[in-house]
């Protein structure tokens, strides 16, 4: 598939929720590379990345930004709102792990660790990144 494809899905799936909710939300794709992996796959994880930004984030924003570089395809997703602490980002990815940011919220712990057993079936990995408010979470093909 090409990464355009990725950014006509998502948008399809959350813009117009993301409107009602008045959620600011961009996809930057740069070029449009061909990716040989597993699409729905790919898509599956993004939708639940996407979720949690919904969920934690503050309602400020939502960047997606879809590239490549050298041989590695790369898809980021950044928030603002409700961070984890730097000591808890070893956990996120863990089966049933929920971080400080969640008492509040619904949920079951299983969602990224379901996103990093899918990457990394597809040969790929995926890791979180906080700085101040902001949560990135990036996947690499």
């Amino acid at each position: 598939f090409y990464l355009a494809d990725i950014k006509t899905r998502i948008t399809d799936d959350f813009s117009n929720r993301l409107k009602v909710r008045n959620i600011p939300f961009s996809i930057e794709l740069q070029g449009n590379p061909m990716v040989t992996s597993d699409f729905e796959a790919v898509v599956r994880c993004i939708a639940q990345i996407m979720e949690n930004a919904i969920k934690y984030g503050d309602g400020t924003g939502i960047a997606m930004k879809l590239y490549r570089q050298d041989d590695m395809t790369f898809i980021s997703v950044k928030n603002n709102g409700a961070t984890l602490s730097e000591s808890e980002l070893p956990f996120v990815f863990n089966c049933y792990w929920r971080g400080s940011n969640s008492t509040e919220k619904e949920g079951s712990g299983i969602g990224l660790y379901e996103v990093r057993s899918i990457i990394r079936t597809l040969g790929g990995d995926v890791m979180m990144k906080v700085e101040g408010n902001t949560t990135e979470v990036l996947i690499s093909l």
